[in-house]
């Protein structure tokens, strides 16, 4: 179903051309889920990389933008790196606000998906970056 047969996202769309920053994140968070949902990655990294434009940092907008660049990668190595640069990113951003048990598990991983074959390499990384 396109945005143009889809009555929801005409609101969410007038909803977030209000001008307040908050609802146009909030706005732009619920299409990246609905596309999440719909399994459409690609479009739901737009909405998440123009929270990250918005909102340097946001924490739910940075881990589902990893997140998405994975399912999107079809396990590209690259794709995957971005991920983690990501979320490494987020971390070294604001450490004491931006860690948490989720962002952190799905960094290792990201690490695990990456770095399949030498563990140390993981380690090291881990215990840079955390």
């Amino acid at each position: 179903m396109s945005d143009k047969e889809n009555p929801k996202s005409d609101i969410l769309a007038s909803l977030g051309s209000s001008g307040n920053e908050s609802l146009q994140i909030h706005n732009l968070l619920n299409q990246g889920i609905l596309k999440v949902f719909e399994g459409v990655f690609d479009e739901a990294i737009q909405y998440f990389s123009e929270i990250n434009k918005l909102k340097p940092g946001n924490i739910v907008a940075s881990n589902n933008l990893a997140t998405c660049k994975i399912f999107a990668s079809k396990m590209d190595n690259y794709r995957v790196g971005e991920s983690i640069k990501t979320l490494e990113d987020l971390i070294k951003k604001d450490t004491l606000n931006n860690i948490n048990e989720q962002v952190v598990q799905n960094l290792v991983s990201m690490y695990d998906i990456h770095y399949a074959y030498d563990a140390n390499d993981k380690k090291h990384l881990f215990a840079e970056n955390c």
